[in-house]
């Protein structure tokens, strides 16, 4: 296919597919100094949500209690698996014995000195992040 017939055809296949948060969307050129993070929850949200792994959906979790109030952006790192290597990581740096991975992707918490809200523009990567 024609490169000039590639770029337009795959501007349409992203408006129709959206790329699934943890498998689709890239950790970024400059990681792991800087990542890509997928946000879940941000400071102000009564629920809990979490990606449904199989369809990358945003479902509710749970409604979230005071003590489980999140402080900062909370999300996910695409593209990284938390199983027996980051468990066996986590045991040397810590040295602890039977820590297991939860088989999901990495947890991440972003600080940052403004308020976040939740968007749902995909079209700039600051609003698709959930920063304000």
């Amino acid at each position: 296919m024609p490169e000039t017939i590639k770029q337009p055809l795959w501007e349409v296949m992203k408006v129709l597919f959206k790329p699934h948060p943890w498998h689709g969307i890239s950790m970024g050129d400059k990681a792991p100094n800087i990542v890509t993070c997928y946000i879940e929850i941000v400071p102000t949200d009564t629920v809990k949500y979490e990606i449904e792994k199989t369809t990358g959906y945003l479902k509710v979790d749970r409604a979230q209690k005071f003590s489980n109030y999140c402080p900062s952006l909370y999300g996910l790192v695409p593209q990284t698996f938390c199983g027996s290597r980051v468990a066996s990581l986590a045991s040397a740096r810590i040295g602890r014995s039977g820590i297991r991975g939860d088989e999901d992707p990495l947890d991440i918490c972003v600080l940052k000195n403004h308020l976040a809200r939740r968007h749902s523009s995909a079209s700039d990567p600051d609003r698709r992040t959930g920063y304000a």
